[in-house]
């Protein structure tokens, strides 16, 4: 958004143009979609590009090159601009483009525009960069168990910068400055540009905010991030100048499960509503039942008997299984 502010890109313009070695395995669904993605469907997740057209998707490459050449292999699973699915190739790509276009890489850019205007001064695109980096952990049986952080350098542009709590506030702050129309680092029409969902189909993903319409008819924008031990929601709300941000250091199925738990609680507090938290022990009881559902199943898996019964009838092979 920042390079297509400056004139240096437009986000209507196709990937393709920044890309030439772009394209798609098979892009029958829609033909000559690889020349007709745009940026901007990219940073609205509306490309057609998605998990389920890419062989062999992981969390990340080694690097955007990679990246590109593994998407390179993908399916088209619906026309583009007419679908929402989040798909975080999508801003992969987008980071590879702003390297092309900045001539330089999508850490130092991501620095030089937004980190050090606004001396984030313990915010990096780079593990080995940040001091005393916080431990990540799992869960088993609701105990925190410490993990080792995977990084791919690949996947950077889609969820792998690292910050703290008070330096999102600071960058959170000034979208609300930006938003408003007071002093800020950030013009008020590129902050507002990306606050834009796309018309004509059902989506309120807003290039990379969510829109929606909180208990009190306000517009707030939200988003939530995760990796395998760490977690983020982002919140503003314009109208009431109010933004926050929370971040929790333990991913896996149940602390994604509590931190929409607390999301929803600090957004009730911030419009002013009284927070009531039941405690509920469906968690727990589904820790212990899910994994005797697995024994339970290895064990009959196990000692089942499949009976094949083959036989001969006019020359024709028959079978039954029991």
């Amino acid at each position: 958004m920042v390079l297509d502010y400056e004139g240096r890109l437009s986000i209507h313009d196709p990937v393709k143009k920044y890309l030439p070695q772009f394209s798609l395995k098979d892009s029958s669904i829609f033909p000559d979609a690889e020349n007709l993605i745009t940026l901007e469907q990219l940073l609205n997740h509306t490309s057609g590009i998605s998990n389920r057209g890419i062989p062999g998707i992981t969390m990340g490459e080694a690097s955007l090159e990679d990246e590109l050449l593994k998407i390179n292999n993908a399916r088209l699973v619906s026309i583009p601009g007419q679908k929402y699915e989040y798909c975080n190739a999508n801003y992969r790509l987008l980071g590879l483009v702003i390297e092309k276009v900045s001539g330089k890489s999508y850490g130092s850019f991501i620095n030089e525009i937004i980190f050090t205007p606004l001396s984030m001064n313990h915010s990096f695109s780079d593990p080995e960069e940040a001091p005393n980096l916080i431990d990540g952990y799992g869960q088993l049986f609701e105990f925190p168990i410490k993990r080792k952080q995977r990084f791919y350098q690949g996947a950077v542009p889609s969820g792998y910068l690292i910050s703290s709590v008070s330096d999102i506030s600071i960058f959170l702050m000034e979208e609300l400055r930006a938003s408003l129309g007071k002093q800020s680092v950030f013009p008020k029409d590129l902050i507002n540009a990306t606050f834009v969902v796309p018309e004509g189909i059902k989506s309120n993903y807003a290039k990379g905010w969510l829109k929606k319409v909180d208990n009190n008819g306000n517009i707030i924008y939200t988003n939530t991030g995760s990796l395998e031990n760490f977690q983020s929601f982002f919140y503003l709300d314009p109208s009431s100048n109010i933004g926050f941000v929370f971040m929790m250091n333990q991913g896996g199925l149940f602390p994604m499960n509590s931190i929409s738990i607390i999301s929803d609680g600090l957004i009730k507090l911030t419009n002013g509503n009284e927070v009531i938290y039941n405690a509920n022990k469906s968690t727990m009881i589904v820790t212990i039942i899910l994994p005797l559902v697995v024994l339970l199943f290895q064990y009959f898996s196990f000692f089942h008997t499949i009976i094949f019964i083959f036989g001969s009838k006019n020359g024709i092979i028959t079978q039954k299984t029991y």
